[in-house]
């Protein structure tokens, strides 16, 4: 008997490419696939708190295609709508996503995509019909044909050269729009981190990211992939056009994984004068705003030592959070669950948990998470919006750090040195709730 998935929360394939085309100013993705996916998105991303993108719902354009498509082939009807959606919709890229339906039926949607590439349409393709896998994968693929995309619809693409003013440039890779609860804010603090350095950043999602920053990927001096999944993009350049690359394990959380990151970077781009010393003075400046904020928790210490606690969530936010919370705050992570998977994630993933967690699980399936949460007496329970459900089981606090979330998140983050003091102060506030909680049902059994 097939094993069904309960309370999914990855999505798929073509979810996260429009997710991550429709965070790209100057990107117009088209769908080539039913109405409702693009519909499914939208609502997936409104509901979980992320939003859709500058395009969502019916802003989306589509080839919509019906019965008639599926039975006959949908090309021509592909080939409409990539004509209209150039006349209408202003963009400087347009990326061609295709869903199940059309992957099943063979249609050619790299054929039709290539042949208005041939009018001279800045036009490229992605093949991530569900089927391919979930919003994970197709992130990972959808950047490295942005990158080429853009590369192939300017006549003088590979031209751009290093900046006029010297710094060097980073690519940024593994930050994922959607997927990520916190991605606008992710982005946001590693840029400001990046800068801080004296590098030029393609973050690509950023209020400054778009088209431009797909066009000067390849001509980068170094790409930092902060997840398995930025992986695919940062090798192809790697491969194709010689851009070195740094993988993480996670986004940096805290002051001594800001501190540890910055001096990598740096030894990989190998040092001179003028950036050594901006590198020092930026770690410097993160030092001090961490310890001027930070040194509250001398006076919380003895509440937060040695609290339980269970994460729910990517590899990426797992690692990062749970190493903070256990190294700063003394916390307990009696249970970390990993919902993203690929390639050895399990090996992979347990090793960099082993000195953290005591107990680690890889599910996707929300039936098996609560089941294991139930049996893990924790205090706090940082994941999604599905887990609030368990938290009130153990009566617990409730933390989300993961998709999918509540109301709308914009400019909120938990990785660096600024997102590590609002992940102190959210977490801090769950303790006292707790403490609260316990002292007013001692009252209520005295009285």
């Amino acid at each position: 008997m097939a094993h069904v998935t309960e309370s999914c929360r990855n999505g798929c394939g073509l979810h996260g490419a429009i997710w991550a085309a429709a965070s790209i100013n100057g990107v117009i993705p088209i769908v080539h696939s039913n109405s409702g996916c693009a519909m499914q998105n939208y609502l997936a991303g409104r509901s979980g708190g992320v939003g859709g993108g500058r395009l969502g719902g019916f802003e989306i354009p589509g080839t919509n295609v019906i019965e008639k498509q599926v039975i006959f082939g949908g090309g021509s009807r592909l080939r409409e709508q990539i004509k209209n959606t150039v006349k209408v919709v202003n963009g400087s890229l347009y990326i061609v996503l295709n869903g199940c339906e059309s992957a099943m039926v063979g249609d050619d949607a790299a054929g039709m995509t290539g042949e208005a590439a041939d009018q001279g349409l800045p036009v490229a393709c992605c093949r991530t019909a569900g089927l391919h896998g979930d919003s994970r994968c197709g992130y990972s693929r959808v950047m490295w044909d942005l990158i080429e995309g853009a590369r192939g619809a300017l006549k003088n693409a590979g031209t751009g050269g290093p900046p006029e003013d010297g710094r060097r440039v980073v690519n940024v890779f593994g930050i994922l729009p959607g997927t990520d609860i916190f991605f606008r804010g992710d982005v946001g603090e590693i840029t400001r981190i990046l800068e801080g350095m004296g590098l030029r950043v393609n973050a690509f999602f950023g209020p400054g990211g778009g088209f431009d920053e797909l066009v000067s990927a390849p001509d980068a001096d170094l790409s930092i992939v902060f997840s398995e999944w930025g992986r695919f993009a940062g090798d192809n350049l790697e491969e194709k056009y010689g851009v070195p690359q740094v993988v993480l394990p996670s986004l940096p959380v805290g002051f001594d994984a800001v501190n540890d990151m910055a001096r990598v970077i740096a030894e990989k781009l190998g040092t001179d004068g003028r950036f050594t010393d901006d590198v020092e003075k930026f770690i410097e400046r993160e030092r001090r705003y961490s310890l001027f904020f930070l040194e509250i928790l001398d006076d919380y210490y003895d509440e937060t030592a040695g609290t339980p606690i269970a994460i729910v969530g990517d590899a990426s936010s797992v690692v990062g959070i749970g190493g903070f919370l256990k190294n700063y705050l003394g916390a307990v992570v009696r249970e970390a669950i990993v919902t993203d998977s690929f390639g050895g994630a399990e090996r992979l993933t347990s090793s960099l948990l082993g000195g953290i967690a005591q107990n680690v699980s890889h599910s996707r399936d929300g039936h098996e998470i609560r089941e294991i949460l139930k049996h893990s007496s924790v205090e706090i329970v940082l994941g999604s919006s599905i887990e609030a459900e368990s938290a009130k089981y153990l009566n617990a606090g409730h933390l989300v750090i993961s998709f999918p979330g509540r109301g709308a998140v914009m400019n909120r983050t938990y990785c660096g040195t600024r997102g590590a003091v609002l992940l102190t102060e959210d977490y801090l506030s769950k303790v006292m709730e707790g403490f609260d909680i316990m002292e007013n049902a001692l009252a209520d059994e005295i009285l």
